[in-house]
C-alpha cells in the first residue's frame, strides 16, 4: 500500500496528467490525498465555497423550516405594545416624612443595640 502511494506521488510530481490519478473530465487538479478511486482534488472544496458565496449573501436556505420566535409571530399592534414603556418614573409621596436611614452612623447604631440589650435583660 505504501509503495502505491509513493508511486502515485511520483506521478504527480512528474506532472503526468494522463496518469491514473488525473480526472477524465478534462479538468486537471492537483491531488492532495489518495483514496480507493485515486484521490481527491484540491479544487472541489474551493468550488463549493465559491458557489455558496455566489448564491446569495443573505439567503437562508432553512428559513422555511426554522421555528419562528414569539416576536416574529406577533402582529404590528403587539410589537408596538411590547415597545411601550411599562411604568413611568414616580415621585415618592412619603419621602419628606420618612427619616433617611443613611443619616445614622455606625456608632449610633451600636449604641441603640446596646440600649435594646440592656432593656431586654433588665
Amino acid at each position: 500500500v505504501e509503495t502505491q502511494i509513493v508511486t502515485r506521488k511520483r506521478h504527480l510530481e512528474d506532472g503526468n496528467e494522463n496518469s491514473e490519478n488525473a480526472l477524465g473530465n478534462g479538468n486537471n487538479f492537483d491531488k492532495i490525498a489518495f483514496g480507493s478511486a485515486g484521490g481527491y482534488d484540491t479544487a472541489t472544496p474551493k468550488r463549493f465555497i465559491e458557489e455558496a458565496a455566489r448564491h446569495g449573501q443573505g439567503d437562508d436556505p432553512f428559513a422555511e423550516t426554522r421555528t419562528k420566535t414569539i416576536a416574529e409571530r406577533q402582529s404590528n399592534y403587539q410589537a408596538r405594545a411590547r415597545q411601550r414603556q411599562i411604568s413611568p418614573e414616580r415621585a415618592d409621596m412619603f419621602a419628606d416624612q420618612t427619616p433617611d436611614i443613611r443619616d445614622r452612623s455606625y456608632a449610633q447604631i451600636m449604641k441603640e443595640q446596646m440600649l435594646r440589650e440592656e432593656t431586654v435583660c433588665h
